[in-house]
């Protein structure tokens, strides 16, 4: 049971909450910067990157802000059918990107092209 009163004391945190939503833009930025080739990152740094993304971003980040509004808007979604179908809107798309990003990750950590795919492929 204490267990639970420190997640909810963790979920609850505005400090908390508000330093994650500026990792989340900060990581959101370096992505943007890598995209447009204005920061250059060798490979390793690029799947640092991205896992830093995938698992502070969209794992955590996610988790606790997500938990940080259902702790706010616990009233409004008592009463609003619209604002609790928009709460559960929000959480199945974040954690359906969530689960693109790790298929993806799992993808490119695991599956390594073949020789004859190399063969087949024009741009080799």
């Amino acid at each position: 049971m204490q267990k639970l009163a420190s997640v909810n004391r963790l979920i609850g945190n505005r400090k908390l909450s508000i330093v994650i939503a500026g990792v989340i833009i900060i990581l959101v930025i370096l992505d943007l910067f890598t995209t447009r080739q204005i920061v250059y990152l060798n490979n390793t740094s690029q799947i640092v990157l991205f896992i830093l993304t995938a698992g502070i971003g969209y794992r955590i980040g996610s988790w606790i802000l997500l938990g940080f509004t259902t702790y706010i808007t616990k009233d409004l979604r008592a009463k609003s059918r619209l604002i609790r179908g928009m709460h559960i809107t929000v959480t199945l798309v974040q954690f359906s990107l969530l689960g693109i990003l790790l298929y993806i990750l799992y993808n490119n950590l695991t599956h390594v092209k073949g020789t004859s795919v190399y063969a087949m492929d024009q741009n080799s």
